[in-house]
């Protein structure tokens, strides 16, 4: 009789395995169209602004508006020093129903036409910006002098739209490598650290901040300028690193370093648990190599949908938040900083 009832349990269990891992990889990412601008441009962020497809190439501080066939809607460069312009791109999105821009030590706002707004100057210079269309942070960058162990060390800042510190962040960007020309490791980090845990800032769509790391199981909410962490209540494995990973790091990233410079360098174990993170509706999405970890404000899994061949597989030095944008039931994926892939989502 008790050997009845363990079976029929672990039919139970088998049953609701099976149904868990359907479940799991109920969604996946099928092509629609390919958008190729009618001339040839050169864009390395993309989002999605008012339903229109907005490119920006950042060093050259341009803007382009494409609807789905490719045709550019409208094209405007605020590259410069003066009023309304910028050197340089570090974040941008809709505020008010209109574009808000940083780049230095400047946030600008401008009507959806590309006219000068506002100006708003800062005493730092600005690493991201994140807005939704009632509020807006800044993230700047600032070092600090350690006098014990006599090094600087790098954080992040991040600030509300009234210049309130909400929290700090170590920066393990880069780490402190033997420096070639003065023949000596530098009291400050300045060589880009392999697979590092990179901070990954989030504006939800209650507009409160999701701080991320790419090698740590858990994150941070801001919600109304209070910080809670909240661990992901799955497992997230990293692939070990191997010899090739190794030098491919180098190849890619840092081709030809001195022979001290790269003996200096240190590599982690592993990779990182994900190489970014995109807005997926009320939730978000964790991108790896090969998948879309789908998880809630609570930390929870909610879905893994294989990435699609049309994308390929994925470099850890891709920053993710700048390629994919989720809007609706569509994937949007930069390729190559040329053209943009939309997938739909089934």
């Amino acid at each position: 009789m008790r050997n009845k009832k363990n079976s029929k349990k672990n039919i139970f269990i088998i049953l609701f395995l099976i149904i868990t891992y359907s479940i799991s990889f109920s969604l996946s990412l099928k092509k629609k169209k390919t958008v190729i601008p009618e001339t040839p441009i050169y864009i390395n962020k993309v989002k999605i602004i008012d339903k229109i497809i907005c490119g920006v190439s950042i060093g050259d501080s341009l803007f382009y508006f494409i609807d789905r066939n490719g045709k550019i809607l409208q094209k405007f460069d605020i590259k410069g020093k003066g009023p309304g312009e910028l050197d340089y791109i570090t974040g941008f999105g809709l505020f008010n129903n209109n574009l808000i821009i940083s780049g230095g030590r400047r946030i600008n706002l401008y009507s959806l036409t590309g006219k000068s707004i506002e100006n708003i100057k800062k005493d730092d210079i600005i690493e991201n910006l994140l807005s939704s269309n009632k509020r807006w942070y800044y993230v700047t960058c600032g070092k600090i002098f350690k006098k014990k162990k006599k090094i600087f060390e790098i954080e992040f800042r991040l600030y509300n739209d009234e210049d309130r510190l909400i929290m700090t962040l170590p920066d393990r960007t880069k780490q402190r490598a033997f420096h070639p020309k003065k023949g000596r490791r530098l009291a400050i980090p300045w060589f880009p650290s392999p697979f590092c845990d990179r901070l990954v800032f989030m504006i939800t769509q209650t507009n409160n901040i999701a701080v991320f790391m790419t090698r740590q199981d858990y994150f941070y909410l801001v919600e109304d300028d209070k910080i809670k962490k909240i661990s992901f209540k799955f497992n997230l494995k990293a692939k070990a690193l191997s010899d090739q990973d190794k030098k491919d790091f180098f190849n890619k990233i840092i081709p030809k370093p001195s022979k001290l410079t790269k003996n200096s360098v240190v590599f982690p174990k592993t990779k990182k648990l994900f190489l970014g993170v995109i807005n997926w509706d009320d939730n978000w999405a964790l991108i790896q190599e090969d998948n879309f970890i789908l998880v809630d404000e609570k930390g929870s899994f909610l879905n893994k949908i294989p990435i699609p061949d049309e994308i390929g597989y994925l470099e850890d030095w891709q920053v993710p938040e700048d390629i994919f944008i989720k809007n609706g039931d569509e994937l949007f994926f930069l390729k190559e900083s040329e053209e943009i892939v939309i997938f739909e989502i089934k």
